[in-house]
């Protein structure tokens, strides 16, 4: 058996033997390309305009509100699917899935059109003002067109993921991130469009996932994956019952996250470029944790059909060990490294000298962050999704956003008392995560 227990982490379907390792692999070389290629992204924008760097990001943390929320479809979804495989129904999975895919086109859809018609709005709600507003509102309201390209997308990558073909998602996601950050650059200094750099930054930005849905939908239809594309109220309440709960960790964690950016955005660009800046460098440090906790929701999806309780134990407890390694390491690297790694952002003494303590503090942010996204993904596919959803809300609005405002505006601590604020709530869902799965409850959720 060894120190990784690898009987625990196989499946076989359809001859076809699956195992974390090539299923996690592809998973994380598409987070790590694709963080990368955003990272350039940034950088892209960073040297033609800090005023367009603050604009897209503000606007992208609007829409990730409500992308989160669509998501949970996606997440339901395969929950559901995975269970069925599982439990070899493959006409239940099929059954699940097609009404998956049309439930996340029509909320999409009727999510882009809202949005859209309210970006100035939404904008102002950020605290941005001025010229800096203008530019978010107009990207906004165009950008958001893309939502549905991006949900539907969602499903289709999961389900690909539930029957073990990650090594298409790198596929799509490498190409999409590709397009994005190099129709940037292309819309930015190459060619001049009949339009504002805002709009053209809009339009590319669903050019690109216009190809990345193609290059799914075609791996999708190519695998035969299963599939019925008929609607089903039953099936979507039972997809909805699972998946908001279950989406609405992640909700809670942006809609907390878009609240203290605009702590930040009232207190000056320097305050917000400098967690803009942080933010796209820590980012790497959980992505090999998370796509691990992606994976393993797959693997405790399918035990959990097959009853296989003991197994589900073994995994939790090893994958844990292996996130919280690659975690400690990776955001240690990112604190010594600091300084280089800032300086391809930007070159403000005030972003370095307020910086330095951010990044330590992110270490034990980072361990916390790893259990948890790991604990979640082990519990929502048993059904214990009231328990995650729970524990996210209340400690996501006690720390991260009230004591975040005490410490970050109140005490005036800035960017430092943020991150204080970031891991109190971190670190209490431990807790609470921890005892729920080994008090072994989830075993007796209903599904």
């Amino acid at each position: 058996m060894g120190i990784y227990n690898h009987e625990v982490a196989t499946f076989r379907d359809n001859d076809k033997v699956i195992t974390m390792k090539t299923l996690a692999l592809p998973l994380i070389l598409q987070s790590l390309i694709v963080n990368l290629i955003d990272t350039t992204g940034v950088l892209v924008l960073s040297g033609y305009s800090d005023s367009v760097v603050a604009a897209t990001s503000v606007s992208n943390q609007i829409t990730n509100l409500p992308q989160n929320i669509l998501n949970t479809i996606a997440t339901g979804t395969v929950i559901l699917t995975s269970i069925a495989l599982g439990e070899k129904k493959k006409e239940k999975a099929a059954n699940i899935s097609g009404c998956g895919i049309l439930l996340a086109l029509f909320l999409s859809l009727v999510t882009a059109v809202a949005v859209s018609l309210w970006s100035d709005g939404l904008t102002r709600l950020m605290a941005l003002t001025g010229d800096t507003q203008k530019k978010a509102a107009v990207f906004l309201a165009i950008k958001v067109f893309s939502m549905p390209i991006i949900t539907v997308r969602g499903v289709l990558q999961q389900l690909l993921i539930c029957s073990g073909h990650s090594n298409e998602v790198l596929v799509s996601g490498t190409v999409t991130g590709a397009l994005n950050a190099g129709l940037s650059y292309v819309v930015l200094y190459m060619v001049k469009l009949p339009c504002d750099e805002m709009t053209a930054l809009a339009l590319k930005t669903i050019v690109a996932w216009i190809v990345g849905f193609t290059i799914t939908l075609f791996f999708f239809i190519r695998h035969r994956c299963p599939v019925s594309l008929h609607f089903n109220f039953g099936i979507s309440g039972r997809i909805l019952r699972l998946g908001l709960p279950a989406g609405m960790c992640v909700i809670s964690y942006n809609l907390s996250t878009t609240i203290t950016t605009g702590f930040l955005a009232s207190m000056g660009e320097t305050a917000l470029n400098t967690k803009i800046y942080i933010g796209n460098i820590v980012t790497y440090v959980p992505i090999i944790g998370f796509a691990l906790a992606g994976a393993t929701s797959v693997f405790m999806g399918r035990h959990r059909g097959a009853k296989n309780f003991e197994a589900m134990k073994i995994l939790f407890r090893q994958n844990l060990y292996t996130t919280l390694a690659i975690n400690l390491i990776l955001s240690v690297l990112v604190f010594i490294l600091q300084r280089p790694l800032l300086s391809l952002f930007t070159r403000d003494a005030e972003i370095f000298k307020m910086a330095w303590l951010v990044f330590l503090l992110d270490i034990p942010l980072e361990l916390a962050r790893g259990i948890n996204n790991h604990s979640e993904n082990c519990l929502n596919p048993n059904g214990d999704v009231k328990t995650t959803l729970t524990v996210s809300v209340i400690a996501g609005w006690l720390f991260s956003v009230a004591l975040g405002y005490i410490l970050c505006v109140g005490c005036n601590m800035g960017i430092i008392g943020l991150w204080i604020g970031f891991l109190c709530n971190e670190w209490c869902k431990v807790v609470v995560y921890l005892v729920r799965w080994r008090s072994g409850r989830w075993q007796n959720t209903k599904i």
